[in-house]
C-alpha cells in the first residue's frame, strides 16, 4: 500500500473488483453491473486505428449484453499496468490495464481510467470511463507520470486552458478544451450527482459565474497533480481550490480523462467533488494504492 490505507480505499477496490466480476462470464441481463454504475455517466473508448466513440454506461452494458448473447463466454481480467487507486472523500479514480477474452481466447487489451463516486446508502459506483484499446498481443506505449515532461505538459495543456478560460469568462475557449461528445459528473451532494454533457456543463458554469459581480476574479488553482499517459489516453488527478479575488471559497478534486486527437489533447471526461471552504474537512481521507 502507498499512502492512506483507509476504509474508503478498501471499499473502492471491492466495488471495482465486483464490477469487473459482474461483467465477466455472466449471462444477460447484467443486473448486478447496472447497480454499480451511474447509468447516464459517459464512457469513451478508442478502438485500434479508430476515432473515439462515446456511450452512456447504460448503453455500454446494453452493447455488452448483445455481444455476450452472440459469443457467450466474455471475460475481463486485470493485466499490467497494475491498477492504481486515488481516493478523496466521496470520489475515486483507478488507472489500470485489462484484457478481454472471448470464448477463452484473447481479443483486446485496454488501458483504462475509471472514475467512481460514493453514493450514500448505495456505495461506490462507476461514474465515468475512458479506454484506449489495442489488439491482443500488441505492445502498449510506455507510461508517463511526469506532469513536467514534454508529454505531460501536452496532456495538461487543455486543463490549464479551460482554467484560464474560466478566469477570463471565455466560454468558447473553454469549450475548445473538451471533446464535443464529452461529459461531466459533478458531486456537490453525493446522493444526487449532477450528470451533464459538455454544453450543459458550460450552461451551469455560466450560471455560477453570474452569481458573482463581473469585476470579480474567479480562479481555479490546482496543486499536487498526478498524471498517467499511455499512447492516446491521458489521466490527471488535480486537487484544487477556487478563489474569488484571492480568497479561497471552495476546494475539491478533479478527475480529468483525456484523449489525443489530430489537433492535440482534448478532455473527454470530467468527474469532480467540491466543498465550500467552511465545510471542507476529512470526510473519508485521501489515499493511493496499488491493488495487490
Amino acid at each position: 500500500m502507498i499512502g492512506c490505507a483507509s476504509v474508503y480505499l478498501t471499499c473502492v477496490l471491492v466495488a471495482f473488483k465486483k464490477y469487473l466480476g459482474s461483467i465477466s462470464n455472466t449471462a444477460p441481463p447484467l443486473n448486478v453491473a447496472r447497480t454499480l454504475v451511474l447509468g447516464e455517466a459517459r464512457r469513451m473508448i478508442r478502438m485500434p486505428a479508430a476515432s473515439p466513440q462515446f456511450y452512456t454506461m447504460t448503453e455500454t452494458l446494453d452493447i455488452l449484453e448483445n455481444r455476450i448473447r452472440e459469443s457467450h463466454d466474455i471475460a475481463e481480467t486485470l493485466v499490467p499496468p497494475d491498477p492504481i487507486v486515488w481516493v478523496h472523500n466521496n470520489i475515486a479514480a483507478i488507472w489500470t490495464g485489462s484484457q478481454k477474452s472471448v470464448n477463452g481466447q484473447g481479443a483486446l487489451y485496454g488501458v483504462h481510467v475509471f472514475a467512481l463516486l460514493n453514493k450514500p446508502r448505495e456505495g461506490w459506483k462507476i461514474s465515468g470511463v475512458a479506454t484506449a484499446a489495442r489488439n491482443f498481443g500488441e505492445d502498449y506505449p510506455p507510461i508517463s507520470t511526469d506532469p513536467g515532461s514534454e508529454e505531460g505538459s501536452a496532456v495538461m495543456k487543455p486543463i490549464y486552458q479551460c482554467f484560464e478560460a474560466l478566469k477570463r469568462v471565455k466560454w468558447d475557449e473553454f469549450e475548445r478544451s473538451f471533446h464535443p461528445e464529452s461529459g461531466a459528473v459533478l458531486c456537490r451532494d453525493p446522493s444526487s450527482p449532477i450528470i451533464l454533457r459538455l454544453l450543459g456543463l458550460i450552461d451551469r458554469l455560466r450560471q455560477v459565474r453570474a452569481t458573482f459581480p463581473e469585476e470579480c476574479i474567479v480562479e481555479e488553482k490546482i496543486s499536487d497533480v498526478e498524471i498517467r499517459v499511455c499512447g492516446d489516453l491521458g489521466f490527471a488527478w488535480t486537487p484544487f481550490t477556487v478563489e474569488v479575488d484571492g480568497v479561497v471559497k471552495s476546494r475539491g478534486v478533479n478527475i480529468f480523462m483525456l484523449g489525443k486527437e489530430h489537433s492535440g489533447w482534448k478532455i473527454v471526461g470530467l468527474c469532480d467533488t467540491s466543498e465550500l471552504e467552511i465545510d471542507a474537512g476529512d470526510k473519508g481521507g485521501d489515499g493511493r494504492a496499488v491493488i495487490e
